[in-house]
């Protein structure tokens, strides 16, 4: 199990966890699945969730439907998010609004295949 500092301001700086890890791609994608899991607390319905909106950990992923980013937002219903500066530049930022939304009830399309994407990943024991 991949140990990280716990950063983003949870806790205690110099706390080290566990993270949860891709074990189906390398460092470039698994450096933004170890922040998405350090801001969702190893969320593995959000982590799978994340896998199965976009299937690729990048940034600037956008589909022909007007969908953004890791969790592929969708510019007309959320504008503010996709329209800020930040949401292309800062993975951080745009992870955290990604566990935003998804922790206030919004609906996203690749729910349904949560179940298929959560073998993807290998997680910390609870």
């Amino acid at each position: 199990m991949e140990k990280k500092k716990k950063r983003l301001g949870h806790e205690d700086q110099n706390h080290e966890v566990a993270l949860c890890y891709k074990h189906t791609v390398g460092e470039d994608q698994n450096q933004y699945v170890r922040i998405a899991s350090i801001i969702s607390n190893n969320d593995l319905n959000f982590l799978a969730l994340l896998d199965a909106e976009s299937g690729n950990w990048t940034i600037d992923r956008k589909s022909p439907t007007n969908d953004h980013g890791f969790c592929q937002i969708n510019a007309w219903w959320h504008p503010q998010i996709v329209n800020d500066p930040r949401f292309f530049q800062d993975a951080e930022w745009q992870l955290q609004r990604c566990w935003e939304l998804y922790k206030n009830g919004t609906k996203f399309y690749a729910i349904k295949n949560v179940w298929k994407t959560k073998t993807n990943f290998t997680c910390p024991k609870s």
